[in-house]
């Protein structure tokens, strides 16, 4: 059974559907780059040199490809539209900076060259603006940290505008770092007044990119988890990135410190949503570096293939070396595939493909936590190691009514149930990659065996509860009997014991001038007395059943089914040794307690004629068995007082109770109660 849980982080209503977002905008930036930097080279050496054109490249790359991705799968998220706006804007400056250099320099004729000049110098401020405000502004979930935050998104926008505008209007002579045969027609602003927009447009810039900053810093302090930790590579950029800029503005060096912030913090993001599988970009980024590591790995093959055997023939043998290259990378191209696709596959989506080695991470961590002091410990263990092993964004362990988590659930789920044998003991719960992922064989292979090395781990984590909620009941149960045996000396056999310490001291007096009075009130002691020493015996007899110390196990167990045949008709024979050894006192209490009380139930309600009682004592445990020809138990019993305080006291001192059908009919109930190893324990 599949769960569902929403996507409110990533701003999205609804799963994905399955429509896709043609790749216009990714290929026309990749045109416009790859046109921009061959137009830019076949201008020559006295071109106009561009130090940021790096920057600019893969900025315009690095949006493209980014925003093409996110939109593949979210055509509508606003923060694909923002970087696919970002590298285009990127890219016609790499492209109208070439047209420029090859129309100015170059081949190409001068007409446009002006034009094209004019938009390299100021299109830059746009592409910046958008991409680094876009990503610190709608980062992660493509809308503003509130509504509150329009104004100062509306400010932030101040800055390039003006920007803008005085790069689109300063003359060339002085943004360029060579002379050029154009001028800039837009360039009848005043010097003042250009003196007067540049001082204020650069600070107003960085104040808005300020804004972003700490856009980016309330959100981390808003998030918890998973979406917290989504900004630790963020937030560092972030924040540097208005320094950046003010240095930019007020030293030489600073152009470039703002171009490497801006970067880091664009690959910061990339990594970021790669990393925590946001907008489903690990899907694409598998297949991306499968078909990308082939095509590289043939390539180096069939360059290094032709050029050895042009070195052993030698001469002219391109052809044939061709040949035999194109044979040797077919045969490569299956095998390596396969590899690659096996490399991968392992480094995005973990262990999924080795079952085993999926339970045997369960199994380390299970065991590696199994001594916290919270049990629940263990499930949180096993939910992060799974979680790690397929490297699915969220894993819930359930095991009775404890439950551990790991990750934060923002996809949809898979359900599988935790089983020991045909016993339900819990159930795995596993978040899917991404929105509308369909498990394969693989995952289901691997759930399948993380759920059969759960349900070892459920089972030894109840035994653990329950032995732990045994003992907290036994201190619980020895401070009331302790209470109680206070209470009965307290107020029962304390007053009488005073009352007759208090008649005997008058009656020293009243025997030395009347015996005769004395002689009559010595009736009534007596029998206070009398009543006191069966107070006495009442309370002794509750802290452990005499019949133990007078007849032993054996002989209890036959005295008292003895009294219940009696009692009710039901014939109850006991199968015994005919020397019992000394046992340990909790020993002989719960395997007594037990007999009796399953006894008592075959009695009470499985309408049997026959009650047969086994005790076995051997080095290591005694046995005890209580066998019936009655009714049996139903499959869907629930347990009572009687059945759950026979498991306790087996479980309070380590041992096992179990309440089973009969194979001949009727029910069996088997104890299994350890004895201490430590010699002389017994006696």
């Amino acid at each position: 059974m599949a769960i569902t849980a929403s996507r409110p982080e990533q701003g999205l209503p609804s799963p994905p559907t399955a429509s896709r977002t043609r790749p216009t905008s990714l290929l026309t930036a990749l045109g416009a780059v790859a046109a921009g930097l061959a137009l830019e080279f076949s201008a020559g050496a006295d071109r106009i040199v561009n130090p940021f054109l790096p920057v600019l490249v893969t900025a315009a790359l690095m949006d493209s490809v980014l925003g093409h991705l996110i939109g593949r799968r979210h055509p509508r998220h606003p923060l694909a539209r923002v970087l696919q706006l970002a590298g285009l804007l990127a890219a016609a400056v790499v492209l109208t900076g070439g047209y420029a250099n090859a129309a100015l320099f170059g081949p190409l004729p001068e007409p446009g060259a002006t034009l094209a000049l004019w938009l390299s110098r100021w299109l830059w401020v746009p592409s910046s603006a958008v991409s680094v405000l876009g990503l610190l502004l709608l980062f992660p979930d493509g809308r503003l940290p509130s509504p509150r935050w329009r104004p100062a998104a509306a400010l932030a926008a101040g800055g390039p505008v003006l920007l803008t505008v005085h790069f689109a209007t300063m003359p060339f002579t002085e943004s360029l770092w060579r002379a050029v045969p154009v001028a800039n027609p837009l360039a009848v602003v005043p010097q003042q007044v250009s003196l007067v927009l540049e001082a204020v447009a650069h600070p107003l810039w960085a104040l808005g990119v300020a804004v972003g900053s700490a856009a980016v810093v309330v959100r981390r302090h808003r998030a918890v988890g998973d979406e917290r930790r989504r900004f630790r590579l963020v937030v560092v950029p972030a924040v540097l990135l208005p320094f950046a800029l003010l240095a930019a503005a007020l030293t030489e060096v600073g152009g470039l410190a703002e171009m490497v912030v801006a970067t880091w913090l664009a690959i910061a993001v990339t990594v970021a949503m790669v990393r925590h599988r946001m907008f489903d970009l690990d899907v694409v980024v598998n297949r991306t570096m499968v078909h990308g590591l082939l095509v590289v790995s043939l390539f180096g093959a069939y360059v290094t293939v032709v050029a050895l055997v042009s070195e052993v023939v030698g001469g002219d043998v391109s052809w044939p070396a061709g040949v035999v290259a194109a044979l040797v990378v077919a045969t490569l191209t299956g095998p390596l595939l396969s590899r690659l696709r096996t490399g991968v596959d392992r480094l995005m989506y973990g262990d999924r493909g080795r079952p085993d080695a999926v339970a045997g991470r369960l199994a380390v961590a299970t065991t590696r936590d199994a001594a916290g002091d919270q049990p629940a410990d263990v499930l949180t263990a096993a939910a992060e190691a799974l979680r790690d092993a397929l490297r699915v964004p969220w894993v819930r362990v359930e095991v009775g009514s404890d439950r551990g988590a790991a990750g934060d659930p923002r996809t949809e789920g898979r359900e599988v149930d935790i089983r020991l044998g045909a016993e339900l003991l819990g159930r795995l719960c596993v978040g899917a990659r991404w929105d509308g992922e369909r498990f394969t064989a693989t995952d289901e292979q691997a759930l399948e065996a993380a759920a059969r090395q759960l349900g070892v781990t459920a089972e030894a984590y109840l035994l653990a509860r329950r032995l732990a909620d045994a003992r907290e009941r036994l201190v619980s149960a020895r401070e009331d009997e302790r209470r109680r045996i206070r209470r009965d000396l307290h107020d029962g056999l304390g007053p009488s014991l005073a009352g007759i310490t208090a008649a005997l001291e008058g009656l020293e007096e009243v025997a030395r001038s009347d015996p005769g009075v004395a002689a009559a009130a010595l009736p009534g002691l007596r029998a206070q007395a009398r009543a006191a020493v069966v107070d006495v015996r009442r309370l002794v007899d509750g802290l452990r059943p005499p019949a133990l110390d007078e007849l032993g196990l054996a002989g209890a167990l036959a005295e008292e089914l003895r009294r219940l045949q009696q009692a009710t008709g039901v014939r109850c024979a006991l199968a015994a040794p005919e020397r019992v050894p000394a046992l340990p006192a909790a020993v002989e209490v719960a395997a007594l307690r037990i007999a009796l009380e399953a006894a008592t139930n075959v009695v009470r309600h499985a309408s049997a004629a026959t009650c047969a009682v086994a005790l076995e004592v051997g080095e290591r445990d005694v046995a005890v068995r209580v066998d019936d020809d009655g009714t049996g138990v139903p499959a869907d019993v629930v347990p009572g007082v009687g059945l759950t305080s026979m498991r306790e006291r087996a479980e309070e001192i380590g041992g096992t109770c179990t309440v089973a059908a009969r194979p001949g009919g009727g029910t069996r109930v088997s104890a299994v109660l350890p004895l201490p190893r430590t010699p002389g324990v017994g006696a």
